[in-house]
């Protein structure tokens, strides 16, 4: 997907804010811990149990981002038996810019 060099400046520039704004001066980035400072929950579809992980995948076969209500916290869901530890930190940045920006879906 394309954009113009403005949207990608605006990207740029929220994502310098959330370094200043929750003080993230380590690389690599710790997703789990850049998570934990915006008041996102993880929650890994092993945590769910054996009867609930084929509901899991089928919605999503590496994770999906819910947006907060009154009562629970923004929550990332990721899928914690796909063996690469880069597809889980993928996964979870990439539901995080879900939350972040607002996102609805995948096409925004």
């Amino acid at each position: 997907m394309y954009r113009d060099d403005k949207t990608y400046d605006e990207i740029k520039q929220v994502i310098i804010n959330i370094y200043l704004d929750y003080d993230i001066k380590e690389f690599p980035l710790d997703e789990k811990e850049i998570c934990r400072k915006m008041g996102v929950a993880l929650v890994p579809y092993s945590e769910l149990g054996l009867s609930a992980q084929p509901l899991l995948v089928k919605h999503s076969v590496h994770g999906f981002f819910v947006n907060g209500t009154a009562e629970n916290v923004p929550t990332i869901y990721y899928n914690d038996s796909v063996e690469s530890e880069g597809s889980q930190r993928f996964t979870i940045f990439h539901e995080l810019k879900h939350y972040v920006f607002e996102d609805k879906d995948d096409g925004d």
